[in-house]
């Protein structure tokens, strides 16, 4: 089987949760292809690491990770991690499984592969991983099975997408869809800042907080409402995330996740935290629900002292306390902290836009929708102007009108905000959590 079919066979199978024996045939043909053949998986992140395991349970060993950060990570479990340059030496039997599911990204490090070896056999390896869980994640469907949410993330779903779990997600919600034909469809997740206050002033941070005046916590009573009042007018909302700031110094945040949980057409909730927060006892037992996601955000390398062990220790805490989270040991950060003008072509704007990795990213803040991030915070700095239908002020509109404001604002081909930003074209990599000098 030559591996270009792998792409016609995931588009095949993924267009329903329940495609039966032709998942398992597409596993079998998968497996057939790799038996025998020495396999390398480049990067070892999380898909890498979720892949390797997937590959394991089907009673496939790889040779090695592949990862410029090899020397800082070595191996992960039994398995060695080799730097970028040693597939100049490696012979022609090897395939390289490129395992991320961005295809900026994935071009890149097909780039480096055909760079350091031309004649290597380089498959997509999120799509590998996809075609093997398949049926694995079907009989958990089927037999009712908790899916493990963080594992989900790793997989890829929030960017690509997977029927399987969506279906999971209508399942477990606490109520019924939702099916009124004047509901919007397209609006399906959001982010809410529940406080613009944090124990960190990182110098780029996304969300601008260390440059907000006046910073202050919204009441747990206004985030609920407003989250369900745009629940209201969706057909069904995947997930809500909580941003910050900090979450965790929010004094309702066990009251605004149990709440959030409680609103019918959500599927699961998502909370951000920096670590440095050490989670209370009630806390943890609530971050358990199977139908919360947390990611604690990797600034490891940039802490130190006190703070540095703030952040370890609620690290062992989730650890010891079973709860899993979103952990991204090599992460980047890019810089969209700018607000210059960056370009005023129409066809420009809206290039930049349909790449952006955070134009989806929309922030919801006392009673008032933005686009993304860099919109919002420039708005609260007063960087750019507030301006009609690129902000949606929730209090003001009724359930229909609402709805089809929802609608209009996911069709907006670009914001003005998007004159202003660097990414993802302009925006260079930075590390993650640089904290601003006293």
């Amino acid at each position: 089987m030559k591996a270009p079919e792998f792409q016609k066979i995931y588009h095949d199978i993924s267009r329903t949760a329940n495609a039966g024996a032709e998942a398992e045939d597409a596993a079998g043909e998968v497996l057939g292809y790799l038996e025998g053949k020495k396999i390398m998986i480049y990067p070892a992140g999380a898909l890498g690491r979720l892949l390797e395991r997937t590959l394991r349970h089907y009673g496939i060993r790889i040779e090695a990770f592949i990862d410029r950060a090899a020397a800082e990570i070595i191996a992960v479990g039994d398995v060695p991690v080799r730097e970028p340059s040693s597939l100049t030496s490696i012979t022609r039997d090897f395939i390289v499984l490129i395992a991320v599911n961005n295809q900026t990204l994935y071009d890149t490090l097909d780039g480096i592969v055909r760079e350091q070896d031309p004649g290597s056999a380089i498959i997509d390896g999120f799509l590998i991983n996809r075609l093997l869980r398949y049926p694995l994640c079907q009989n958990q469907l089927n037999n009712k099975i908790p899916f493990n949410l963080v594992q989900c993330e790793n997989c890829g779903y929030e960017g690509k997408g997977c029927t399987i779990f969506h279906t999971y997600l209508r399942r477990v919600a606490p109520g019924t869809r939702q099916n009124d034909a004047w509901r919007s469809t397209k609006f399906d997740w959001f982010g809410c800042i529940v406080s613009q206050r944090c124990s960190m002033k990182c110098k780029y941070c996304c969300e601008s907080i260390p440059y907000i005046p006046n910073p202050g916590f919204v009441p747990a009573a206004t985030i609920l409402s407003d989250i369900r009042k745009v629940a209201q007018s969706c057909y069904f909302l995947k997930f809500v995330e909580f941003i910050g700031g900090e979450p965790f110094l929010h004094p309702e945040i066990e009251k605004i996740l149990t709440g959030a949980l409680e609103i019918d057409n959500i599927g699961y909730i998502k909370s951000f935290t920096n670590g440095t927060i050490l989670p209370s006892d009630s806390l943890c037992d609530l971050l358990g629900n199977s139908r919360i996601m947390l990611h604690v955000s990797n600034y490891e390398k940039c802490l130190k002292g006190r703070m540095l062990e703030r952040f370890l220790s609620t690290k062992k805490k989730l650890d010891d306390c079973g709860i899993h989270y979103v952990y991204i040991p090599q992460n980047e950060w890019k810089n969209f902290s700018s607000y210059d003008l960056f370009t005023t072509s129409v066809h420009s704007i809206e290039e930049r836009f349909s790449a952006c990795p955070i134009a989806q990213c929309h922030r919801l803040y006392y009673g008032t929708l933005y686009r993304c991030p860099h919109q919002y915070a420039g708005i609260m700095m007063g960087k750019l102007e507030k301006r009609p239908f690129e902000c949606i002020d929730v209090h003001t509109m009724g359930q229909k009108e609402l709805a089809d404001a929802i609608e209009k604002f996911e069709e907006l081909p670009f914001t003005d905000a998007c004159r202003h930003c660097p990414m993802p074209f302009d925006a260079r990599v930075i590390l993650p959590g640089e904290q601003i000098l006293k």
